[in-house]
């Protein structure tokens, strides 16, 4: 039995790649790590979004603590279950099953923990402890500093067997990696800004070259006169989540860009228009993305003032395609747009699942993100409406959201028309 892959099935590791979503939540929790100082709440955060990644049932982070020469591992923080599931437990020891983590050695994956090597041969407990969380699936990652010294331990588990695979311990190993040379960071007191500013136009200018050439290989592709029907939606599938990826890379680019120490906001360049045309353009494309999905239009006159198009496209386009992610299927997004003693006004709202009060408080903060129920997950770095608040900001105007079972979810957002 290999000392790394202690699975005892293979059969998951035959699974296929699960895409974009997975992608997305990698580099939103990248992000996210580059972004935080504080050691208890980026402890918290890569355990959060380590547990949700692997599917895990729980997920937790051990701390190597040295005192008077001795080591300990104690737990710093959990997920998925309250920290009381571990009260009363005693710290780990390193056991067959525990060492190789505390260690720093490598990766321990089971299928099914009750069936390995050294399950149950430590006393006192012989296995589990009364009371401990089921546990079949295991799953344990080292975080480990570039010094070689461990930093601690994730630990993720699962009641049924077979959960964790190749791919689970791929993404977590380069999550944890990364984890580790935040926390070296807080530890060394870095420049935070100068870090952020570094980190993400880096990851920003290193996606974008790829993106480019995939999106202008799939239209080139696209405009051949013999292509089948299934290819041909096959390149509009790979163009879409293209684009997807593409407006991501932007709002790292522009999140940088707002950390960065000498920057005043996002820059506009305004051109006198028409807002609403802006806003039908960006609308015409979404029905594009989204051909099952109904978008209702009314504009009471042309909303003319000096914009910066490029930007107020991107604003809008955040903002209707937010509702149609998170609006019921078989209900329409609304968009409106008006202007009223020279202030244009706009909404946009969907029907569909509240954003809670507590939330509403920091959802234009970056990397936030509101959890649908009904579809049980999110997408996306969770920087659209930090952006979109932004671009707004920058043309002097205000966007705000309210949210109620009775009406729905409406974004407003007032722009002040200067003069052409």
């Amino acid at each position: 039995m290999n000392s790394r892959d202690l699975s005892l099935s293979r059969r998951a590791d035959r699974e296929p790649a699960r895409g974009e979503p997975r992608i997305a939540a990698l580099l939103r929790t990248s992000c996210a790590l580059a972004a935080e100082l504080d050691f208890d709440r980026l402890v918290k955060i890569l355990t959060d979004e380590a547990t949700a990644l692997c599917r895990a049932q729980f997920g937790a982070f051990f701390c190597n603590v040295k005192a008077d020469g001795s080591e300990a591992y104690a737990l710093h923080t959990v997920s998925g279950v309250d920290r009381s599931a571990f009260a009363g437990f005693p710290m780990p020891t390193k056991t067959a099953i525990f060492a190789p983590t505390f260690d720093g050695q490598h990766v321990v994956r089971f299928d099914d923990v009750t069936q390995a090597p050294g399950y149950g041969r430590n006393p006192p407990h012989k296995g589990m402890p009364a009371g401990h969380l089921a546990v079949r699936s295991y799953l344990a990652i080292p975080v480990v500093a570039r010094d070689g010294e461990v930093i601690g331990g994730l630990f993720f588990g699962h009641s049924q067997a077979g959960v964790f695979h190749t791919e689970d311990e791929e993404l977590l190993t380069a999550l944890a990696a990364q984890a580790a040379v935040a926390i070296e960071r807080e530890r060394a007191g870095e420049a935070r800004e100068r870090f952020r500013r570094l980190f993400l136009s880096m990851l920003g200018h290193d996606l974008r070259n790829p993106l480019g050439a995939i999106a202008i290989s799939t239209q080139m592709l696209q405009r051949l006169p013999d292509m089948p029907e299934q290819s041909r939606a096959g390149l509009q599938r790979i163009r879409r989540g293209t684009e997807r990826m593409t407006r991501m890379v932007q709002q790292l680019l522009d999140f940088a860009r707002l950390r960065s120490l000498d920057s005043s906001g996002i820059p506009v360049e305004r051109q006198s228009g028409d807002l609403d045309s802006i806003c039908r353009e960006v609308v015409e494309e979404l029905r594009t993305s989204y051909p099952d999905r109904r978008i209702e239009e009314e504009y009471e006159d042309h909303c003319s003032g000096r914009w910066d198009r490029d930007r107020m496209a991107q604003a809008f386009s955040n903002l209707v395609e937010n509702a149609l992610n998170h609006g019921k299927p078989d209900t329409p997004v609304h968009v409106r747009l008006w202007r009223r003693n020279g202030i244009v006004c706009g909404e946009v709202h969907n029907q569909g699942e509240i954003i809670p009060p507590a939330a509403i408080e920091d959802l234009f903060d970056p990397f936030r993100r509101v959890q649908a129920a009904r579809t049980a997950k999110t997408q996306g770095l969770g920087l659209g409406l930090f952006i979109t608040h932004q671009i707004v900001l920058a043309h002097g105007g205000t966007l705000f959201v309210v949210s109620s079972e009775d009406s729905g979810t409406t974004f407003r957002l007032s722009l002040p028309a200067e003069s052409e």
